[in-house]
């Protein structure tokens, strides 16, 4: 069985509600009949929407065994579930943003991120309401298809297109309208496969109605689920077990231990044969969101260009010189920018190869400042100071010791500025770690973000891109 196969379709059920009596549906109801029978069913537009989180626990029963369960949800599309067995716990959750888990049954012990195919579907079911309410708002498309048996009653099968193009089919009872069955996917393996769960027992909490038992099959045997406990907005709730725990720093490492571990998780092999990389992406800044072009060569020189409908804007270091050409800003040729500005610019330089690389070069002391948080991220926080004044704050993440931010005051964007730079999403490309998305901001306020799709390293790149023209600089 696929180590996420278990907790992804427990995942899948955890969302369905239905009333066990209604009123028979009127003659050939349309979609929309059905729809507003099921929402009252469900208990009430209002009463539904009224219910911001739930905790639910349980049991889970799989050939012969009793495993005790717990699940949170929270609005609008938080979830989590624990499932504990001989010690263990499996647990699968969706943050809003990402899905994650463990399953120490396969030797998945630490939080990792599941695998895409995983993910994408889990994230479908983290809905707090589920597809057949006020789906038009969640634009989640929705077909009657008409009339099937299930369970020797008569149903109404909705087949539901969600916006990324999965589907699934939900089955309502044609006299009272609680959902009885849905066929929805899993993956395993990168294999997408379909999973009939069969909703068996509803259970009633603040005037709302949410499946409380249901039963699926699996290639090890059929599961059941049993929900003894739903609680509507507890006041204990914990929002904090939605997210992936964060990273731990060790407090008893030296700062030699550190700067090793960094070097080591920043040196790969193969990253001494790279002195040149260009990366495409998106640079996010105000307001707008241009196509951009990243180049860089060893050892310190990098020039952004991003295309504003036919316009460029460039910011580019040489290891010297910044300069840039910012229309937006009014500077429509070729500038020098400032030397304190230099160090702004230089940032994205370092990014790439660094900014601990040939920190001696750089003349850079560095001090170990004690350990703080980055994010959900314990780090290592790194005091860096220069004889001609400059000074930064780095924090390296605990445990895979990358460089997750830099703080420092520098010229950007015309004026002095508290900047932090938060780097994350790494990815090694020929030894080369390189961060995939960096967040500027300015006193706190996002002002810019590079977002990487695309890199390639090796490239021919001619080393005039990156310093000022000679028009520029009053040179012949």
């Amino acid at each position: 069985m696929n180590k996420h196969a278990l907790t992804f379709s427990l995942a899948l059920l955890l969302f369905a509600g239905a009333e066990l009596s209604g009123q028979p549906p009127a003659a050939e109801p349309t979609l929309q009949d059905i729809l507003d029978r099921h929402v009252e069913a469900r208990g009430g537009l209002e009463e539904i929407r009224a219910v911001h989180s739930l905790a639910m626990t349980g049991a889970v029963l799989a050939q012969g065994m009793e495993l005790p369960m717990e699940a949170l949800r929270q609005r609008p599309n938080k979830f989590v579930t624990r499932i504990d067995f001989q010690g263990m716990s499996i647990v699968q959750a969706y943050d809003g943003e990402i899905a994650w888990g463990t399953n120490p049954m396969m030797g998945i012990v630490e939080p990792e991120l599941l695998p895409e195919a995983e993910a994408a579907l889990f994230s479908l079911q983290a809905d707090f309401d589920g597809p057949l309410i006020d789906a038009r708002r969640e634009r989640i498309e929705l077909e009657l298809v008409g009339k099937e048996t299930v369970r020797d009653r008569e149903a109404w099968r909705i087949g539901i297109t969600y916006p990324g193009g999965q589907e699934e089919s939900a089955f309502l009872d044609a006299e009272t309208y609680l959902e009885l069955r849905r066929l929805g996917q899993t993956a395993a393996q990168g294999v997408v496969s379909e999973v009939a769960t069969d909703f068996l027992v509803y259970t009633e909490v603040e005037g709302v109605k949410y499946a409380s038992r249901w039963s699926f099959g699996t290639p090890m045997g059929p599961i059941e689920v049993r929900l003894d406990e739903i609680v509507a907005d507890p006041a204990d709730f914990d929002s904090d077990r939605f997210y992936m725990p964060g990273q731990e720093a060790d407090p008893t490492l030296t700062l030699e231990q550190i700067l090793e571990r960094h070097t080591s998780a920043r040196t790969k092999p193969g990253a001494e044969g790279v002195s040149t990389l260009r990366a495409t992406g998106t640079l996010t800044v105000f307001g707008l969101k241009l196509p951009l072009t990243m180049s860089f060569a060893r050892p310190r020189s990098a020039r952004l260009e991003a295309d504003m409908q036919g316009v460029s804007l460039v910011l580019a270091f040489d290891g010297e010189t910044a300069w840039t050409v910012s229309p937006m800003q009014g500077i429509t040729e070729p500038e020098a920018l400032p030397a304190e500005a230099a160090e702004a610019i230089a940032l994205f330089a370092d990014f790439l190869w660094g900014l601990l690389a040939d920190r001696e070069a750089k003349d850079w002391t560095v001090k170990l400042a004690g350990i703080d948080e980055v994010e959900r991220d314990q780090a290592y926080k790194l005091a860096l100071e220069r004889d001609d004044g400059q000074v930064r704050d780095l924090f390296l993440g605990g445990e895979d010791f990358l460089e997750r931010k830099v703080h420092l005051e520098a010229v950007f964007m015309g004026s002095q500025q508290v900047i932090d730079a938060l780097l994350s999403d790494y990815v090694e490309v020929n030894g080369v770690m390189v961060p995939r998305k960096i967040e500027i901001l300015t006193g706190g306020t996002p002002a810019a973000t590079v977002e990487i799709q695309e890199i390639e390293t090796g490239v021919e790149i001619d080393p005039a891109i990156f310093s000022l023209p000679a028009a520029a600089t009053g040179q012949p």
